[in-house]
């Protein structure tokens, strides 16, 4: 019984700080960035991500930065429309999980020339928005002008 109890107050105690740092990184004035995940571990990071993908209109226009792990798909729409879509992916600590970010590098880029390599470990720094395609299904990304090469 006292070892569960011990083990339990050790669990709370690493929850309460790492709940104390998350707060300090979400709204991290020095950096300009609203919410900096290049701060936390993969673990925390990518407990956040869950939590914008659970709310995400409350970090809509906010700034997010991000480091993960660059991700391509190529899709054809049902009027045969096609489309490239690039994606920030954070793993989590066991690496069998992901979670990350659609984003859209502005300007005249091409692929894949201007594009990192599969899998290439990228940061991102971006304003967070919500779009309504042509079908009416909505969806989030992260409006980028950089991709910086780690």
């Amino acid at each position: 019984m006292k070892k569960t109890f011990w083990l339990l107050l050790c669990l709370v105690l690493v929850l309460a700080a790492s709940c104390g740092s998350n707060s300090r990184a979400v709204n991290d004035e020095k950096s300009g960035n609203d919410v900096d995940l290049t701060q936390f571990s993969a673990t925390i990071a990518y407990a956040e991500i869950s939590n914008i993908g659970m709310k995400p209109d409350e970090y809509v226009g906010r700034t997010i930065k991000v480091n993960g792990k660059y991700y391509t798909t190529y899709e054809v729409s049902d009027n045969l429309r096609e489309s490239r879509n690039h994606y920030i992916i954070i793993e989590d600590v066991s690496a069998c999980c992901i979670q990350g970010f659609q984003f859209k590098w502005r300007g005249d880029h091409s692929f894949p020339e201007d594009y990192p390599q599969e899998l290439a470990e990228i940061g991102v720094d971006g304003v967070f928005r919500k779009e309504t395609g042509n079908n009416g299904e909505v969806y989030y990304y992260l409006d980028v002008d950089e991709i910086t090469r780690i």
